[in-house]
């Protein structure tokens, strides 16, 4: 068994954030603000560093030497997030805070924590404190404790090293978090993520949202809202500030109880910006897409983001992922007659998936006229029913540390995809890969249909 960790108390916390971000990207992201503003709200000394991984400029010794200026002692606690975009970088840092003697404390969240079902320490071996879950109640009760006698609270989704791991959630109830937007911990830029809720009702073998999967022995639900108050103050606030570019992480947005009543919101306070959603064909209600037609009438631009995958029934059935294919036609004449704007996604590199079903997938959406078809090369993220031994010899899933084309819009670098299976070979998977490439490149303009003998190896 790795040391245990010695017993100390924290007066001040660092948090270190390695994202992936776009240029138009705010300088902190949501969820580490979202830690801060809690933090600060209960009169912690919290402080944050915030790095874009994917920038040429970005490199380790600079997070290091940041650090170190921050001036930690013994009582510091250095939080920072593993996502599958930072692992190496991640690792690189770890091992060079421990080789240069970092004073204080090093604890471990985000869904690379929060996901892993096995040892974590075999993971992150220098790693002090593992966080699995929503982070903001537990990392403050983590730092409040630390003033009593009690050696190692329990608390939940919080992992000692050296010590068992209860492979608990931590949550928070969302009506006590402050607003990071409200409080100046986000500052007001044209383009901004935001949410309304927190879950999400599915459970896609491919996917880390799968919340009602998670051991938690609080009583607050897997799947939150945000209060409705907080909800329109925010929506007050932007569009007040004149953020002009609204990206909506809820993964499911018309899954919740609230988000006509934000629609509603957005309508009344005449937003007339962009205003990005992501939805299940299957839950799309009429009275949705009257009020995005609404909006949309006052000036703004609303996208509709629809996940569909495949349509590919024994696909579908791999990735627990099944589709209404009736409910989405119907959701898609819906949508043309409105002229609402939308698009769908598909996944390449499916277990079950060939060459030639991929193909069908994607004329599915182009001979009903989907605006933009997006397609995205399948990662077996930790954590999920597809990222395990029986899974992967089950369909043969074979990964690569490969990039499938600069020209599709998603993070890539230093992170496996799928790349073969017992349905289809590397050379298949690049020519999936070269038509997701063309179907980026015509967005808005796709052609009626595609035939894969286009796409030669």
């Amino acid at each position: 068994m790795l040391p245990m960790l010695n017993r100390v108390q924290f007066k001040k916390v660092i948090q270190a954030s390695l994202d992936w971000c776009r240029p138009k990207d705010p300088p902190i992201s949501l969820g580490a603000a979202c830690i801060l503003s809690h933090l600060r709200k209960h009169g912690i000394d919290a402080s944050a560093l915030n790095y874009n991984v994917n920038s040429p400029q970005f490199n380790t010794d600079a997070v290091i030497q940041d650090i170190f200026t921050s001036n930690p002692n013994e009582h510091t606690l250095l939080g920072i997030g593993a996502f599958v975009w930072n692992e190496t970088s991640l690792q690189e840092i770890l091992l060079k805070l421990r080789n240069y003697k970092f004073p204080g404390k090093i604890l471990l969240g985000g869904p690379q924590v929060s996901y892993t079902t096995g040892n974590l320490e075999e993971y992150y071996p220098l790693v002090d404190i593992f966080c699995r879950g929503y982070a903001e109640e537990a990392i403050l009760k983590l730092v409040t404790s630390s003033t009593t006698n009690e050696p190692f609270p329990l608390i939940g989704g919080i992992v000692y090293k050296g010590l068992p791991d209860l492979k608990q959630q931590a949550m928070c109830n969302l009506d006590t978090l402050n607003s990071p937007f409200l409080d100046g911990t986000v500052p007001p830029q044209k383009f901004l993520r935001w949410e309304t809720q927190r879950g999400c009702p599915f459970r896609c073998s491919f996917c880390q949202h799968r919340e009602s999967d998670l051991p938690t022995t609080s009583s607050l639900r897997t799947r939150q809202p945000l209060k409705s108050s907080r909800i329109l103050e925010e929506v007050e606030w932007l569009v007040g500030k004149q953020v002009k570019d609204i990206a909506v992480i809820d993964p499911t947005f018309n899954s919740g109880p609230n988000y006509l009543e934000v629609m509603k919101h957005f309508i009344s306070n005449n937003f007339q910006g962009k205003l990005s959603l992501q939805c299940r064909f299957e839950m799309t209600k009429d009275t949705f897409l009257e009020e995005v037609a609404q909006l949309s009438s006052l000036g703004a631009q609303v996208v509709l983001e629809f996940g569909l995958q495949t349509i590919i029934k024994n696909e579908a059935r791999a990735i627990q992922r099944p589709n209404q294919l009736k409910k989405v036609k119907d959701t898609m004449e819906k949508l043309k007659a409105m002229e609402i704007e939308y698009e769908v996604s598909l996944i390449f590199g499916l277990p079950l998936q060939t060459l030639d079903s991929f193909a069908e997938s994607v004329n599915f959406c182009l001979s009903h006229g989907v605006p933009v078809v997006k397609a995205w090369p399948l990662m077996l993220l930790r954590g999920t029913p597809l990222d395990t031994k029986t899974m992967r010899e089950a369909y043969n899933l074979k990964e690569m540390s490969i990039c499938a084309s600069d020209e599709i819009d998603r993070v890539q670098i230093n992170i496996p995809h799928v790349v073969s299976s017992s349905t289809f070979s590397f050379q298949d998977w690049v020519r999936m890969a070269k038509i997701a490439a063309a179907l980026a490149r015509t967005e808005g303009q796709h052609p009626d249909s595609i035939s894969v003998n286009d796409f030669p190896i």
